[in-house]
Formats: C-alpha cells, sequence, structure tokens
C-alpha cells in the first residue's frame, strides 16, 4: 500500500477522491470544439469543501482538487448516452437557476459559469500506464513495475453532468467571477 503526502492529494492527484456529495466551483471556462468538431464549452472546476478527507486514518487536503466538465451544445447522441449532450447541458443549467429559453450563447460562457459554486457527486479513477494495445485488444496490458505493481499516472477526478442533485443549492462567488483570467 501507498503512502501519500498530505500536499499530494492536490499537486497531481496522487489519492483518489472518495464518491460522494462535494462543494464545487468554476474557476475557469471556454468555449470551443469538441474533438469531433462539435461546439463545447469546458468549464474548469475546483472542490472547495470538504477541505480535507480522511484516507487510510490519514487526513488529506481536497480542496483545491481540480477537474474539467465539458458542455456540449449539439443535440447529438455520444454512444452510451440516454440522452444528448445538448439535453444535459440543459438540465445542467436549470439545476444551476440559469434561465436558457431553448438556447445557449456561449459566446456568454464566462458571465455564466465563472463563480458559479454547487453541490455534485464526484469520484474518481486511476489512470495506470499501458503498453501499446496487442491486436484485438482496445487498450494495452498495464505497465508493471519490478514487483509486479501497475504503475500508475495519478488519479483523475470522475464529474457527470448527471451526477449533480436536484437540490444542488447554487451560488454565484461573485468575487471569483470578476477575475480575470
Amino acid at each position: 500500500m501507498a503512502t501519500y503526502k498530505q500536499t499530494d492529494a492536490v499537486q497531481g492527484g496522487r489519492c483518489e477522491v472518495p464518491q460522494q456529495l462535494y462543494r464545487v466551483r468554476c474557476i475557469g471556462t471556454k468555449s470551443g470544439k469538441s474533438s469531433s468538431g462539435n461546439p463545447m464549452i469546458t468549464i474548469k472546476n475546483e472542490i472547495i469543501d470538504p477541505e480535507s478527507i480522511d484516507i487510510n486514518g490519514e487526513p488529506f487536503r481536497i480542496a483545491g482538487r481540480q477537474f474539467m466538465m465539458f458542455l456540449m451544445l449539439t443535440g447529438d447522441l455520444l454512444p452510451g448516452q440516454m440522452q444528448s449532450g445538448l439535453s444535459q447541458t440543459f438540465e445542467f443549467l436549470e439545476k444551476l437557476g440559469i434561465s436558457h429559453g431553448g438556447e445557449l450563447d456561449d459566446s456568454l460562457h464566462r458571465e455564466l459559469f465563472l463563480g458559479q459554486e454547487w453541490d455534485m457527486v464526484l469520484s474518481s479513477y486511476e489512470d495506470v500506464k499501458r503498453l501499446a494495445p496487442k491486436p484485438g485488444q482496445k487498450v494495452g496490458d498495464p505497465i508493471l513495475d519490478g514487483e509486479g505493481n501497475k504503475i500508475s499516472a495519478g488519479w483523475f477526478i470522475k464529474a457527470n453532468l448527471s451526477d449533480v442533485p436536484a437540490h444542488c443549492r447554487p451560488s454565484k462567488n461573485e468575487q471569483v467571477a470578476a477575475q480575470l483570467y
């Protein structure tokens, strides 16, 4: 079992984020295109509460851990989705109390999201370094160290729009909203 320093949770994501409800804040936003060329808004968020979590009896600072969310601006269904990216985005806006009238002007991304705070269920997954896939494999076998342990590239926060509860206590931090980035 690995031992972590308290600062590792924020610096590099060297510990997992247990699945639970967190308070998060949007600290950055931009408008652009997805890898498939569809319009989207990217919002950069950070955990603001709780300040720390307990992992194996040790406290780790968790406030400040950052993650991205991608708001799709098209109605296309992505593989495995029950609803389109656009309807998920509209549902998210409604939970935050942002009126949209069935449209979203992506040029207003900064005004709409920067400084927004809400509750959200987050979890994490470990990014394991992998070999190139063999024929027939989607992902390659994990790379192992000299003791046979998988080599980790860190933990990434998993954040889905559907994991924002209906009563997510939205608010806007005007000090953050006024920042230039």
